[in-house]
């Protein structure tokens, strides 16, 4: 069977991302440690085995705290900055694979750090152009208002099993203090009939560095990404 795949090489100019404390110690949030759905809308499990909400009504990850959605990067170390992928690489993914592109939207807001996650999408059908949506929130509330009744309709056939949810295994390696490799991989079944998405199962971003300007505190990265 013939593999089909696409691959692409863009330099970017990306500015250095401060760690973001989230997490007051006044008020700690338990971990997510399961996805579930809670008001028809997907939900985290905390450690507590409480549900609480994430921001995004069809999609939440095994990760991170129980008040973040794709929060991949968790607590940064303050001497390990998570990673921030430019806008534009996402929206160059999504012409690919529009789920694909808008998982590293959401994973971009608190910016990426290393480690293994497992995420579940609700099989919402996603286009090239929704990425915009993902990117930018605050400007498409109508578009979020249309996004979530179907996500909640959705989410209630999954609840009683007649449908399942799309779920991806994404790792995140920072193989060098500038290096980083980015996979994620569908796992299960793919609906593509009712989401849409296309048959690539496999995404694969290198990201190195070329050159710093230190009075800019910029660093100027060679990205390196794949789709299979």
């Amino acid at each position: 069977m013939e593999q089909r795949y696409v691959r692409a090489i863009v330099v970017f100019i990306v500015a250095l991302c401060l760690p973001l404390t989230i997490i007051a110690k006044s008020d700690p949030k338990p971990q997510c440690v399961g996805c579930g759905v809670q008001d028809d809308c997907k939900a985290c499990v905390g450690g507590d085995s409480s549900y609480c909400r994430t921001f995004n009504c069809g999609a939440c990850a095994e990760s991170g705290t129980c008040d973040l959605l794709l929060s991949v990067s968790s607590l940064a170390p303050r001497n390990r900055r998570p990673l921030k992928l430019p806008n534009e690489l996402i929206r160059e993914i999504s012409l690919k694979h529009p789920r694909f592109a808008i998982t590293l939207a959401e994973m971009n807001v608190y910016g990426i750090s290393p480690g293994e996650h497992r995420i579940f999408w609700t099989p919402v059908a996603l286009a090239s152009p929704d990425v915009e949506a993902f990117l930018n929130k605050g400007d498409h509330s109508r578009f979020f208002k249309r996004y979530d009744n179907e996500a909640r309709r959705l989410n209630r056939l999954v609840k009683t099993g007649e449908l399942s949810d799309i779920v991806y295994a994404v790792s995140v390696n920072r193989t060098d203090e500038d290096a980083w490799l980015i996979k994620m991989q569908v796992r299960g079944q793919t609906i593509t009939s009712l989401s849409g998405d296309s048959a690539y199962s496999l995404l694969e971003i290198q990201v190195g560095p070329q050159a710093t300007t230190s009075a800019q505190k910029q660093s100027r990265k060679t990205i390196t990404w794949q789709i299979q």
